[in-house]
């Protein structure tokens, strides 16, 4: 069995380099989708492609359908820029035992144990939470409701 992919360099949005990942498969992402998440959150398609790290052409050859596939990794930078799960840019369920789990991930790349990587998930989901409070905080404040 042969497997199908390519190797990925990864980049931080600063264009630093990272590290190198394979990829295996690319997701059929819904275009429309993702260009109404955009414009919901009040961002060009520049301003996108600066949150997610991804080149503006890109992302409008993607919400166009000249680009109908993405592969896990670019949707995970395009769903972080979002603050939307991954799910909600493809047009079919991606299956869960595809989806690589954070412990998964610090378990591999950093070595700690399965306990020392719960905690760290944990704090990830922690910090994200706060993130969701902070940005609906901000966004009552700026609707004009008293603090």
């Amino acid at each position: 069995m042969t497997c199908q992919g390519v190797w990925r360099r990864i980049y931080a949005p600063s264009h630093k380099f990272i590290g190198t990942i394979w990829e295996m498969k690319e997701y059929k992402i819904n275009g429309l989708k993702l260009k109404e998440l955009r414009e919901s959150k009040d961002l060009t398609q520049g301003q996108l492609a600066i949150k997610s790290g991804l080149r503006q052409s890109h992302i409008s050859r993607m919400e166009q359908g000249l680009r109908p596939n993405a592969t896990l990794t670019t949707l995970g930078k395009l769903a972080d820029a979002l603050h939307v799960p991954v799910g909600e840019l493809v047009t079919e369920p991606i299956p869960q035992e595809e989806m690589i789990s954070t412990r998964i991930f610090l378990r591999q790349k950093y070595g700690v144990d399965e306990r020392t990587a719960t905690q760290i998930e944990e704090i990830i989901e922690t910090l994200l939470h706060l993130r969701k409070v902070r940005e609906e905080h901000e966004a009552e404040t700026e609707g004009g409701s008293p603090p």
